[in-house]
């Protein structure tokens, strides 16, 4: 069949091109209690930065003033060689350190560098203004064992609000030094690490310490200096020829009653008009998964450690110590119920280690209900399983999803059969995608690990749904509900596009998991909001369904299509109705039809996105949603959805 000699030349009194137009048709009502996340498209926030070049080269770029460097120590995380030794270049009275510089515009900024005590216990980190003239920020660092301190920053001239942070890496004996300060007019910077000979030195113009006599023999450790435009320091990014200035998509917020037109993060796709039902994020304290709320073992936490998906500073560091151990952060635990279909989810995005391992147990160990591994490296979610009490957890999946910029959604969904024993959300490091039904003990460094943000946990919405996974809901102290989302169109609204007697239905959509009865795309539906269509996305996982009903007995029986595409993906599918008949075609196969010769009941009103306005939400997106007041042939349909 010629496919492009059989598309229908009539006109919809009803489009809604979601994708593209980003609107809804005026004789759409949208509501929702509370506000909602979702990505736009277009909006972004700065990620990790560093605009020092050569930033762990300090042979190359960077200018050497009566120092000499030699790459011959170990770097923190215990790597031979990685690091740098400045020896004192000589015996005079001199200012010795090493620079590079950077022209800074009006902004925050925050200097930082690993610093460890070599034959001296001083050393200074400063901006200066290339003009002089007492335009600088700097702070003292004072690295002896035993009375380890920062001084207090200091700031003139065309800098001004300072503060400092010494951070100890690990147990080891290297120490992050950070210099934050804000530039009130543009300065072509000089960014110096020196040696000093005190722990409060007195600073030339150039927010130096004033020349002194040294000895060849007078070493410093440095490692990984890093300048980012931002008032606290991220992870070390190491640049070499380039400066780093990487963007993350960022979560948005939709207000009140505002409808969320959801993108594809990674891959820009407008994906159409988000439509979900209310849940409840269970997990308290999502987005500071290690620090108030949670408990770790055998492992290294950082707050504010990198930027999270929504664009705030407020992602975590796990990293697991420095030990062979079963490292594992887990939340306070939670009450599970049965018949119940569960889904836990978190944001995570690899800090040097690869597999990351998501589970709900208890924290005792005595009932595992879930767990599963993921790659952060190649995207890839391992095989769920379930173990311990097996008539408590029948049944797990995981799936992964890019949110860009190397982050990843990673989640687990099991059913709950019987018991509701109360368990906790766990995170556990691993070193493979094969999950395990003990713990894995592995070996950290305390410094590689995984970056996490935004855990959940929710209930599905559907009973025997496939997934509860919905949009991404914050918590602090307490469990947070996200509202329902009700698009309507009633009385006249609906009455001026739609012909009772026949029409054809256009529906490009994806449903956000499968059910027997539910995910329905729209109802059409009578005075008494009863059902006289439905479409559902998502009828098993590999069927959509159409179907029609007159007053008191089902005159159009289901019809579906068996060749559809899975949980997530769009599906294009039209039908055609009269009281003849109903005629379906999806993605352009063979249209199936269904014979009646009942008199079709009276319309009035439909809902969008969910099953009669009280269930059965789509929990997904609708990129398309049009209506012909005309039945179209059914070479007309397979056209219509095979183009």
């Amino acid at each position: 069949m010629a496919i492009a000699n059989n598309f229908f030349n009539g006109r919809p009194t009803f489009l809604n091109d979601f994708a593209n137009g980003q609107t809804l048709d005026n004789r759409i009502t949208f509501l929702r209690s509370g506000a909602a996340t979702y990505y736009d498209g277009k909006s972004s926030a700065l990620a990790e930065q560093n605009i020092l070049l050569q930033s762990n080269n300090f042979y190359t770029t960077w200018g050497l003033t009566n120092t000499s460097v030699s790459q011959n120590v170990s770097d923190p995380s215990g790597t031979s060689n990685n690091a740098w030794t400045l020896t004192c270049g000589t015996t005079s009275s001199a200012i010795k350190n090493i620079y590079q510089t950077q022209g800074l515009g009006i902004a925050t900024y925050t200097i930082s560098a690993y610093l460890q005590a070599g034959t001296i216990n001083f050393a200074t980190l400063t901006s200066t203004n290339s003009l002089g003239n007492s335009s600088y920020a700097a702070v003292t660092v004072n690295l002896t064992s035993g009375s380890v301190a920062i001084g207090t920053p200091v700031a003139f001239g065309s800098y001004s609000s300072p503060s400092a942070t010494i951070t100890q890496v690990g147990s080891t004996s290297w120490y992050r030094i950070t210099l934050s300060f804000t530039t009130t007019a543009g300065v072509y910077a000089y960014n110096y690490i020196g040696q000093s000979n005190s722990a409060t030195p007195s600073l030339n113009t150039n927010g130096q310490p004033n020349a002194y006599v040294g000895a060849t023999t007078d070493t410093i450790l440095v490692y990984g200096a890093q300048l980012e435009q931002r008032s606290t320091a991220t992870a070390y990014n190491q640049t070499t020829t380039t400066a780093i200035n990487n963007f993350i998509p960022t979560l948005q917020s939709a207000p009140v009653n505002t409808p969320r037109f959801d993108f594809n993060p990674v891959t820009g796709e407008s994906l159409g008009l988000l439509v979900e039902g209310s849940s409840t994020n269970l997990c308290t304290y999502s987005n500071g998964i290690g620090g108030t709320g949670w408990t770790n073992s055998a492992i290294a936490y950082t707050a504010s450690a990198n930027i999270a998906p929504d664009g705030t500073q407020t992602a975590s560091l796990l990293a697991p110590s420095a030990t062979s151990a079963q490292h594992v952060t887990y939340g306070t635990a939670i009450n599970t119920s049965s018949s119940t279909v569960y889904t836990l989810s978190c944001y995570v995005k690899s800090a040097g280690l690869r597999y990351i391992c998501l589970a709900f147990t208890r924290s005792s160990g005595d009932v595992l209900h879930a767990l599963s591994n993921f790659d952060l490296q190649t995207g890839t979610a391992g095989t769920a399983i379930t173990s311990g009490n097996v008539t408590y957890t029948t049944s797990a999946s995981s799936n992964i999803v890019a949110v860009g910029n190397g982050w990843y959604r990673c989640a687990l969904t099991f059913a709950v059969a019987a018991g509701g024993y109360p368990a906790n959300p766990f995170i556990i490091a691993t070193n493979t995608l094969t999950a395990s039904t003990t713990f894995p003990t592995i070996s950290g460094d305390g410094i590689n690990g995984y970056y996490v943000w935004g855990m959940q946990f929710e209930a599905t919405q559907n009973s025997g749904a496939s997934s509860a996974l919905t949009s991404f809901i914050a918590t602090t102290s307490a469990s947070v509900t996200r509202a329902a989302e009700y698009p309507t169109v009633t009385a006249t609204n609906f009455s001026t596009f739609f012909n009772n007697s026949q029409g054809t239905w256009y529906v490009e959509a994806q449903g956000g998991y499968y059910n027997g009865s539910v995910c329905d795309v729209f109802n059409v539906m009578n005075a008494s909001s009863s059902a006289l269509q439905r479409v559902s996305a998502q009828d098993t996982s590999t069927t959509s369904k159409v179907v029609g009903f007159t007053t008191g007995t089902v005159a159009l029986s289901s019809t579906s299509n068996a060749t559809v595409n899975g949980v997530g993906v769009s599906n294009k599918l039209a039908y055609t109705y009269t009281n003849s008949a109903l005629v379906v075609s999806e993605l352009g196969v063979t249209p199936l039809s269904s014979a009646t010769n009942n008199s079709l009941p009276t319309a009035t009103q439909m809902t969008i996105g969910n099953y009669q306005g009280s269930s059965g939400w789509l929990n997904g997106h609708i990129k398309k949603l049009a209506y012909y007041p005309t039945a179209m042939t059914g070479a007309n349909l397979q056209a219509l959805t095979g183009s």
